[in-house]
Formats: structure tokens, C-alpha cells, sequence
């Protein structure tokens, strides 16, 4: 009974600090499912959150993570990517700030998918790995304009192409 007391305490304060998080970095897009919902506390949201907190603190490493949590229909799938040119802080911080979005901006459900700047979160109720998302995607543009110096431009898409 403690040690689930003391697991519980940990995923509030988990909850918590992602909370506070979200107003520093406002998404680009998010996509919740209008079906798939969970009740609070059952064992399919304690494996989300679980899922949260492990693909937040493993991602970082290298930039990008899949992993489940559970089993049976509560399993919990997901997966957190980080940009390749963010630092693991930024990358952790990013993914925190993208679980707190999912939490406020899509409650009780089971699918959803946050984009940040620098990271982009995914979670199911169902095994998505290896499988393309259409549903999902989302067109983002940016309004800047390359034309005005395109020796600048090209160079820099050279540098960002070789690595």
C-alpha cells in the first residue's frame, strides 16, 4: 500500500510540474481523439502517465524514443521526438512542456498528438510503431522569406543537408 501511495504522489507531482510548464512553449498544432476516452485513475491513465515520465527522461539521450507501458487494453503506446539540433536539456524541457499539453488539452483521452518547435509527443491506446499517421499530420508553414538573400539561404540548406 506505501509504495503505491508514494507511486501516486510521484505522478501528481509529475503532473504538476508539467502544468506549470505549459505556458512556455504553446504548441504548433495538437491532435486529441474525439473517441477513446479514459476515466481518471483506471489503469490505462496510470500508464500513460507512467509512459509520460519514462519517454521524457530516455528521449533526451538521443533525440528520439517508443515505448508501452501495461498490458492487455491498458497498455499505453507512445513515442517523443526531439529535433536534431536541440540539446538534451531543451529536448527534456520540450517533451515535459508537450506532456503538459496533452494533459490539459486533451483530458480523458486515450490518442493524442502535441507538436512544439523543438519536439513532438504522440500517445495511444492502440500499438501505432512502424506504421504511418495521416490523420495526424499537420501542415505547418513559415511566412519568412527565404528569396530576400538566396546565397544565405542556400548555404545554410547545404550546412543543414551535410550534417
Amino acid at each position: 500500500m506505501s509504495s503505491r501511495i508514494s507511486f501516486l504522489l510521484s505522478l501528481l507531482s509529475f503532473s504538476l510540474l508539467l502544468y506549470a510548464t505549459v505556458a512556455s512553449d504553446p504548441p504548433l498544432a495538437i491532435r486529441c481523439s474525439s473517441s477513446n476516452t479514459l476515466r481518471p485513475g483506471d489503469a490505462f491513465t496510470r500508464n500513460l502517465h507512467q509512459l509520460m515520465y519514462l519517454l521524457s527522461a530516455k528521449a533526451p539521450a538521443v533525440g528520439f524514443e517508443i515505448g508501452s507501458v501495461g498490458s492487455g487494453p491498458s497498455r499505453a503506446f507512445g513515442l517523443a521526438l526531439c529535433r536534431g539540433d536541440v540539446t538534451r536539456a531543451l529536448c527534456r524541457a520540450c517533451l515535459r512542456t508537450a506532456n503538459a499539453h496533452t494533459l490539459r488539452r486533451c483530458p480523458r483521452r486515450k490518442r493524442a498528438t502535441v507538436w512544439l518547435d523543438r519536439c513532438m509527443v504522440r500517445y495511444s491506446d492502440s500499438d501505432f510503431f512502424g506504421e504511418v499517421d495521416r490523420a495526424r499530420s499537420v501542415l505547418l508553414s513559415d511566412r519568412s522569406n527565404a528569396s530576400a538573400d538566396p546565397s544565405r539561404f542556400e548555404s545554410k540548406v547545404v550546412r543543414l543537408m551535410k550534417g
